[in-house]
């Protein structure tokens, strides 16, 4: 399973090209839909593969159940009025 390096520049830096502004995100998001995840989706279905299990191993360490788990108890049991810990 590897990925090209043209495809993997061309989809991952997406989220390095982003600026602050929403509607800038938004144009850069649907262009990089519209020129690169669409069209290797149906031109190229095994690099569309390889790119989207990339994406899932980058970006798994982080959004999973058990660190939103953990995070959402610690907001819960530190969050309060006076700013103090519920115990």
């Amino acid at each position: 399973m590897r990925i090209q390096k043209w495809m993997k520049r061309k989809v991952v830096t997406f989220a390095l090209e982003g600026a602050y502004d929403a509607s800038q995100d938004a144009a850069a998001l649907y262009d990089k839909l519209q020129n690169t995840i669409v069209p290797l989706f149906y031109d190229n279905r095994t690099g569309f593969i390889d790119v989207m299990l990339h994406c899932m191993a980058l970006n798994g360490s982080f959004f999973n159940t058990h660190r939103m788990f953990c995070s959402s108890m610690w907001r819960m049991c530190t969050s309060s009025d006076q700013g103090e810990v519920r115990g």
